[in-house]
């Protein structure tokens, strides 16, 4: 479902009325928006005050890389070939946008939002049409606890319990699990959902969101891509991506262990 700018600002804050409704346990909730829905609203609303030509990135702001500080580490991140980290303090469109997001996600209680990345030659007008592929990169505070030193693998096998339930409340009732059992490898445990989004000319289009989740300098985090293109690859090759994309932060984090 395609959000207006009024439902926008209430589910981003802006309204106590209208949050969100925690659900008992750490990771669930009674009402979930897709993260998707709220940035294309947000970018839709703000492509009808931009010029046709006009982009989120100038060339002059392209940032693939982003150093972010989680709790009491430092982390770095890279997003994926083509792809853009928002400013949060850039311009007005990448504010409002990560803002959006960010809005969404946190409401659920158990994360923080670190980044949102999405194409660097991304027009906003396309958003009125469809949603293109983006992604954001979260860090699982509920999950980062002192007492609670895990190695990567025994946070996996943790988080690979349950992670099925976790993907499907968080992504909402359009969408659907593919399989009964998450995707592991050594490093992450991952999970595509599968659904439909009426965009705001009314058409529909299939997305595709793939939740990932590893450890970075024993920082739990969350890595969350969502596909909207016309071709959408197999799933194995989904995951495939997904895994390309962990292995690349854990090598960039040298200290990682």
């Amino acid at each position: 479902m395609w959000v207006n700018a009024r439902y926008l600002l209430k589910i981003t804050g802006h309204d106590t009325e209208h949050q969100m409704n925690e659900m008992k346990g750490k990771f669930f909730m009674k009402k979930t928006i897709l993260a998707a829905t709220a940035l294309s609203a947000a970018l839709s609303f703000a492509a009808a005050a931009l010029p046709a030509a006009a982009q989120i990135f100038h060339t002059s702001d392209p940032r693939r890389t982003l150093h972010a500080a989680v709790g009491q580490k430092s982390i770095v991140l890279e997003a994926p070939a083509g792809m853009c980290f928002l400013d949060r303090t850039g311009s007005a469109t990448q504010r409002s946008s990560f803002a959006a997001i960010g809005g969404i996600t946190e409401a659920r209680g158990d994360q923080m939002v670190i980044g949102v990345f999405m194409p660097c030659e991304l027009n906003p007008q396309e958003w009125l049409e469809r949603m293109p592929d983006f992604g954001t990169v979260s860090w699982v505070s509920s999950l980062d606890k002192d007492k609670t030193k895990l190695t990567r693998t025994e946070y996996l096998d943790m988080r690979e319990s349950y992670f099925v339930s976790y993907a499907q409340t968080a992504a909402g009732e359009n969408y659907k699990p593919e399989g009964k059992k998450p995707h592991r490898d050594k490093d992450s445990v991952s999970l595509a959902l599968s659904g439909e989004e009426t965009t705001q000319a009314g058409g529909k289009q299939k997305v595709v969101a793939v939740y990932t989740t590893t450890t970075l300098r024993d920082v739990p985090i969350e890595i969350s891509s969502y596909y909207g293109d016309e071709k959408l690859p197999p799933v194995d090759e989904l995951y495939n991506r997904a895994g390309k994309l962990v292995a690349q932060q854990i090598a960039l984090n040298a200290a990682d262990k």
